[in-house]
């Protein structure tokens, strides 16, 4: 059996403690198939990028991915400036 975690329906200070946790039992992308995630719209939101650079940061192995990244709010150049390897 995999598990996940959803960070959009944890408080912001729990991430880490969570992806942490996640990532030593072997956390795994959830909701496969599903056509939407269990995300309230009132719900903030933060750059995809810097928030899984940041997650991933203090993480070793677990699998992290935005559920929808929207390429039209930034430049092209932007996104792909973020999303290569330093």
């Amino acid at each position: 059996m995999k598990f996940g975690v959803i960070f959009g329906v944890l408080r912001s200070d729990m991430w880490i403690d969570a992806a942490v946790t996640a990532d030593q039992l072997g956390g795994e992308s959830p909701y496969a198939g599903s056509e939407h995630p269990p995300v309230p719209p009132t719900t903030k939101l933060f750059e995809p990028s810097a928030l899984l650079s940041f997650v991933a940061a203090r993480t070793e192995g677990i699998r992290l991915g935005p559920h929808a990244s929207l390429l039209e709010v930034r430049h092209p150049f932007s996104t792909a400036r973020v999303s290569a390897p330093s």
